[in-house]
């Protein structure tokens, strides 16, 4: 009765060996991709599909993710605002010149909407970049207060050998899973 007893504590306290964890993240990738495929009604066939290693991770670490992010839209947005302030200049120069060649009328109108289109598109790229500026304040300000945060997150680095669609892939892919061997999806 005491053996028994001894046993059902240690099983109760058993922590995963690595080999075990690593196990755990590749079934729940494998199940992760199959359903997105099945979802997306394309064919998945995984190959080969192997996590190499893993770190545990903290939420410090996907908003780092979010901020690479948030970093890039900022860049896309910020090219697509200043062609668009270009392309409404060129709009409102041409504008005045058709005014002053052909005083006033169709041509010189057309150019003038045009202009108007480009700038009220370069209005709401500019209202997206204010957007995304302060959701990077909001982030920076979430990782300046959890200095010393809970690390509750698989970062796995898995090798994966697949037909997803299409599209063939081979290549060694960092994943987040939660502490239950759920994926995090950004």
């Amino acid at each position: 009765m005491f053996a028994v007893f001894l046993l059902s504590i240690f099983s109760c306290n058993h922590e995963l060996t690595k080999e075990e964890t690593c196990e755990k993240l590749d079934s729940s990738l494998r199940k992760h991709l199959e359903d997105l495929a099945f979802k997306g009604n394309y064919p998945c066939t995984i190959y080969e599909l192997r996590t190499v290693d893993f770190e545990e991770v903290s939420d410090n670490y996907l908003d780092s993710m979010r901020l690479t992010t948030n970093y890039q839209d900022y860049e896309d947005y910020k090219s697509l605002l200043e062609s668009t302030i270009e392309l409404a200049q060129t709009e409102s120069s041409q504008a005045n010149l058709y005014l002053e060649t052909f005083g006033k009328g169709s041509l010189s109108d057309i150019s003038r909407e045009d202009a108007q289109k480009h700038i009220n598109e370069a209005t709401q790229y500019k209202d997206s970049l204010v957007a995304i500026i302060k959701r990077d304040s909001v982030i920076k300000a979430r990782i300046a207060l959890r200095k010393h945060a809970e690390r509750k997150y698989f970062k796995t680095k898995t090798f994966l050998k697949a037909t997803l669609g299409d599209h063939n892939k081979l290549d060694t892919v960092n994943y987040i899973f939660t502490k239950d061997f759920k994926p995090v999806i950004n």
